[in-house]
This record gives structure tokens, C-alpha cells and sequence, in this order.
């Protein structure tokens, strides 16, 4: 989502009145030295307001269909700064949220996606070139990652200051890099984008920033026009005040529709004490380091009656009584697609036998199948029979490889994955599949409840 039109957005808020943190040598009048320095076990409040509306565009049986959206979204939160390195190209962040919510309307449709009570504990990592948000508390849903996941993420929003000193009228271009993170895209492939110094009076500083970027995500092209003001105030040592507008236009790709959009965001940030959530006691009993921690996403299907967890290149695409869908998109490339169907319940022990699984596969796919590869029996670390059937053959000539999984419990519930993978990105799939069916967890199903609309 993005988008920022040419209008002044932007009113001048009260600034903070902070003591001095470090001292600052002699300046020119006016001048300012715009680096962020932050202190490791450092509180801040921040408060988010995004609101993002254009045309989503789609094609329906093949023909173009256009979709008016948009969306308001609210977030506060409490940040704590876990760890840095001296030049802030590696942070570590705790986040405890007060307020997560939004109000997504598509056409008629209205989704007010929130964090869950139990996923109010969120971290931030920011090494290099990626970020992740994730839960320490288990594991987030897609809904939820991208409620939180939004533009001008505050963990890393100092890196827009150059980190040197500054007179009235000084620029500097930001890297791709900075872009993709700031923006939430997968790459920048070419970019102009230049801040400003406007104003200064050696203490409260404000830029300007704007430009264009290139980029990609999801293995689709996007374009954004960006405009934006935010301040520094070198008392508190960091960005305190950003608002910013995108305007984007995104092609239609293979997890998502297109995009004609335009978001406007504005962040305050001020100092804070720490809660308790996120004290040093508490921080040393939790689950902080990403490394560890649940950055897979979970899906929870109600009328299929089962739960999953999956790496976050997949995406859930459509959730209906028939089967679930999901498509795996790894740098660009459409890899896998996978359908999960379940079974009618058996009594315990009486789920399909891997013969019979494997006759009713060849069966499936009828004159598109070769031969099996490999076929197994294996048990869960949850105690459920897993099959795997591996069969290969031909759709129009491309070859094509299928995994079969049959999932069953001790309760007598099954379920059957399917996953579709062209003979090349065999390898780029890996054990993905495996990990989901390992995953699959089963409840009572909820057969009157509403099927989600998925507009991915």
C-alpha cells in the first residue's frame, strides 16, 4: 500500500521539551548534526494514523475488474529499544501495543482486521536490509502482520537522517535499500528521492523529502511518488514528528490484485517510561531473539476445521467449503500452489490406507500422470499419521510434480494437502511442504460461518 499526493498534509505539532541527552559541539547558527542516537533500554510512545484509498484492480473470468477500497488504520504503541549497534544498522525492538485496529472496506465489503489480545507483544529486527515484525507471544496471522507492518516503521524511521552536520538547504539521497524497508517492498530497483533541511534553529530541526521510487513486491512492479515532512529534535535525539503520502500504482500479481492507491501516514513519537511488559525482567523471560521466535504466520480455517502454520512467502489465496488454496511466491517466482481438502471424519484408526491414497491420486489426475516417485508413512510430533505420495507427469507438455499429504488424528479427522510445483522450482520449494502438513492441527469445524473474502 502507498501513496502520496502533492498537497501540504502537514501541520506543525508542539515539539518536545527534552533535556539535552549528549552534548553537541559549536555549530553555525542554524546548523544542526542530524544523527539519531538512541539508548539501548530507551522508551518511546508513538502513534499512527494511516489512511489509504484508490482502485484495486483484478481480473474476473479474464476480464478487467476495478474495485474502490480503503482503509483507516490506528496504532499505538509503547517501543523499547533492546539493542543497537553504533551505526543503527542492526536494532532489536520491543513493542507493546495499546491500540491495533482497521477498518478495510472493498466495494461493499468491511474487514476491521485487530491484534489479538495475546499478540499485543510484538518485536521489531532490522539488520541489513530486512525487517521483521514478529510475536513472542506465538504466532501472528496474515491479517495481523499486515495490520502492523506499515510503511515508516519507527524502529528504523532514524535512518532517514544522514548522520552528519547540516545547514538550511543541504540535501542527501537515500539509498534503495532504506526505501524497500521504509516502504515495505521487496526491492528498489531504481529510485530519486532526496530529503532537505527547510528549517533549523540548531535544537528542532524539519526536513522535507520527495522523490520517486521503482521497485517490486511479490514478484510485481510497482511505482510510488513520495512526499514527505518529518522533525528531528536533537534533545531527544530522533525523529519525533513524520507524515507522509504515497501515491502508487501496482500490477496485478500472482498473490495480490493491482493497485491505484493513496496513503497518507502520520507518526508522533515522544519519550515514554517503560511498562512492565516490556521491563528488563520480563524482556529476559521472553522470546526476543528472531532467531527463536514465531515469524511463521498461522491461518485458521473455520469451516475446514483445521489450523496450519506457514512461512511467510505463502500467501492464503481463497477459503471456501470446498478446500483452502494457498500460493508460494519466492523472489518473484510463482513456486508452488497447494489445495487442502478435508475428509469426512472416520472412526479412530480407520483413516485411508496409503494404497488407496494412492490409487485415488492417479485416479485425480487421470492422463496427466506418469508414475509415483516415492510414497511414505510417517507420525507428527503431535501424534497424527502423515502420507507423503510424491507423483510427476505432464500438464500441456510442462512438467509438473505433485505432493500428496494425508493428514489424520487420533479422533478420526483427515485432511489432504495437494501441493502443484513446476519441475524447475522444485528445488525452491524445498521442505515447505513438509513443515505445513507437520503443522496441521484439527478443531470442530463451523460450517455456518461466513467464508472470508480474500482479496490477495
Amino acid at each position: 500500500m502507498a501513496a502520496i499526493s502533492r498537497r501540504t498534509l502537514i501541520q506543525s505539532l508542539p515539539l518536545l521539551g527534552v533535556s539535552l541527552a549528549f552534548a553537541r559541539p559549536a555549530q553555525a547558527a542554524g546548523a544542526i548534526f542530524a544523527t539519531a542516537k538512541p539508548q539501548v533500554g530507551e522508551a518511546a510512545k508513538v502513534d499512527v494514523l494511516l489512511e489509504v484509498g484508490g482502485d484495486l484492480n483484478l481480473k474476473d473470468e479474464g476480464k478487467p475488474k476495478t474495485l474502490k477500497m480503503s482503509v483507516v488504520g490506528r496504532m499505538g504503541y509503547v517501543e523499547r529499544l533492546l539493542q543497537a549497534d553504533d551505526q543503527q544498522s542492526a536494532v532489536l525492538t520491543a513493542r507493546r501495543y495499546d491500540l491495533a485496529d482497521a477498518v478495510i472496506k472493498i466495494e461493499k465489503s468491511v474487514n476491521k482486521p485487530a491484534l489479538r489480545s495475546d499478540r499485543k507483544l510484538i518485536g521489531i529486527s532490522a539488520s541489513g536490509q530486512e525487517t521483521q515484525l514478529f510475536s513472542p507471544e506465538g504466532a501472528l496471522t496474515r491479517d495481523e502482520l499486515d495490520l502492523i507492518e506499515v510503511p515508516a516503521n519507527s524502529a528504523i524511521v532514524d535512518r532517514l537522517l544522514p548522520h552528519r552536520e547540516l545547514k538550511i538547504g543541504d540535501r542527501w539521497q537515500h539509498a534503495n535499500e532504506l526505501l524497500a524497508q521504509l516502504l515495505v517492498i521487496d526491492a528498489v530497483n531504481a529510485s530519486e528521492v532526496f530529503s532537505e533541511l527547510k528549517e533549523s534553529d540548531g535544537t528542532v530541526a524539519r526536513f522535507e523529502l520527495a522523490g520517486t521510487v521503482s521497485g517490486g513486491i511479490h514478484g510485481v512492479a510497482t511505482d510510488m511518488q513520495l512526499q514527505a515532512r518529518y522533525k528531528f529534535d536533537s534533545r531527544v535525539g530522533r525523529i519525533t514528528w513524520l507524515a507522509l503520502m504515497i501515491e502508487e500504482q501496482r500490477s496485478i500479481g500472482h498473490v495480490g490484485p493491482g493497485a491505484n492507491v493513496t496513503s497518507r501516514l502520520q507518526m508522533t513519537i515522544e519519550p515514554a517510561e517503560t511498562p512492565v511488559e516490556l521491563n528488563d525482567e520480563t524482556v529476559k523471560n521472553g522470546i526476543w531473539n528472531p532467531g527463536q521466535a514465531f515469524t511463521a504466520l498461522e491461518y485458521r480455517s473455520v469451516r475446514g476445521g483445521f489450523s496450519l502454520l506457514h512461512d511467510r512467502r505463502w500467501h492464503v489465496m481463497s477459503d471456501n467449503p470446498e478446500s483452502v488454496v494457498l500460493r508460494l511466491v519466492d523472489q518473484g517466482h510463482l513456486v508452488a500452489q497447494c489445495n487442502i481438502s478435508t475428509l469426512g471424519k472416520v472412526a479412530p484408526g480407520k483413516h485411508v490406507a496409503l494404497d488407496k491414497f494412492q490409487q485415488d491420486i492417479q485416479q485425480a489426475l487421470g492422463d496427466k500422470f506418469a508414475q509415483f516417485v516415492t510414497a511414505s508413512e510417517g507420525t507428527t510430533q503431535q501424534g497424527h499419521i502423515v502420507y507423503r505420495v510424491v507423483a510427476v507427469g505432464k500438464v500441456a507438455e510442462l512438467p509438473i510434480q505433485w505432493n500428496y499429504y494425508l493428514v489424520a488424528d487420533r479422533e478420526g479427522h483427515q485432511a489432504v494437502l495437494a501441493f502443484t510445483i513446476e519441475d524447475e522450482q522444485v528445488a525452491r520449494l524445498a521442505e515447505n511442504d513438509g513443515a505445513i502438513a507437520e503443522s496441521i492441527e484439527f478443531f470442530e469445524p463451523n460450517t455456518t460461518a461466513a467464508v472470508p473474502k480474500l482479496t490477495r
